[in-house]
């Protein structure tokens, strides 16, 4: 146990505390809550926006959710702190999806949270409704996390802050970076190149066991959603430019064969040695929703353009 999960350690009691008040069939509903900030869920909130609503918004919030991960995840590769459960004997791992990979500092679901529902509040929801969602459902993900036994007070609080903080202090900022990258090719060349080949890197040398899977696994895999996402918007606005709009059916008909895809991909492909699974797998994600649907749904009448 190094100096941090020293500190950490003395949380305990909180996590042991809320785990006993939770017990029964309140855990199923704690695991509810904390699917609310699972990475499936963000990439469902994108694609919606993106391809039935309003693009320059589903962009916008991709663009603040992958700096958020990004963010915390280089801090998580460099903390390296275990979680919960694995310092403390009274601590059970409760968590039923198996989403939380990686250190425990900071809490990764916290700051997506805060950072997903916050997105929402400044693009279409500003109103005490949509406040009031920004509030309550990053706190309940928080908790939820310190029950399930995947992070302390400390690891929530400070995902929390980095969610929030960021999502506040550069909305403006990222607003203004999506515009100039989907405009400038040699930006957005070099910024997709340079986090792919780290992440591409990362993946060779996890594969090859000369680093951590546990420690470098989440860097690499927002890595690599950040260059596809980058890319492919560049791309689409370049040579495709469809429109969001289309028949309640289509719109629905766009969301299931949209998704299929994805999740078949991530079925097969997401254990598979990390160039795989890490790299090229989330590059595939991201460019598939920004660039690769779009454009076949183009030519399959799924979309029309500009």
């Amino acid at each position: 146990m190094n100096s941090i999960e020293k500190i950490l350690f003395w949380q305990e009691p909180i996590n042991y505390f809320l785990q006993k008040a939770a017990a029964g069939w309140l855990l199923y509903l704690w695991n509810f809550f904390s699917v609310l900030a699972n990475p499936a869920i963000f990439l469902l909130v994108f694609v919606l926006y993106y391809w039935n609503i309003n693009k320059d918004k589903g962009a916008r919030i991709a663009y603040n959710c992958a700096f958020i991960l990004l963010s915390v995840n280089i801090i998580k590769s460099f903390s390296n702190i275990r979680r919960p459960y694995s310092l403390s004997s009274r601590i059970d791992m409760l968590e039923l999806d198996m989403s939380g990979t990686g250190s425990s500092f900071p809490s990764g679901h916290s700051a997506l949270s805060a950072c997903l529902y916050t997105s929402l509040f400044l693009t279409s929801f500003k109103n005490v409704i949509g406040m009031l969602v920004m509030i309550l459902i990053p706190i309940i993900v928080a908790t939820s996390r310190m029950v399930l036994g995947m992070h302390y007070i400390l690891d929530v609080l400070v995902g929390l802050g980095l969610g929030y903080g960021i999502t506040f202090i550069f909305f403006r900022l990222l607003l203004k970076m999506q515009s100039f990258l989907r405009n400038n090719l040699p930006l957005s060349v070099i910024l997709s190149s340079v986090s792919g080949a780290i992440s591409l890197v990362l993946s060779i040398l996890m594969t090859t066991k000369t680093i951590s899977h546990v420690q470098f696994a989440d860097l690499a895999i927002s890595l690599s959603l950040l260059s596809g996402l980058i890319f492919g918007l560049y791309m689409e606005n370049r040579f495709v430019k469809f429109l969001t709009r289309a028949r309640r059916a289509k719109k629905v008909l766009r969301m299931i064969l949209g998704v299929i895809p994805i999740a078949v991909a991530f079925v097969f492909l997401s254990n598979t040695p990390e160039v795989v699974g890490c790299f090229l797998l989330y590059f595939f994600i991201s460019t598939w929703a920004t660039l690769l649907f779009p454009l076949i749904g183009i030519h399959s009448n799924l979309f029309y353009i500009v």
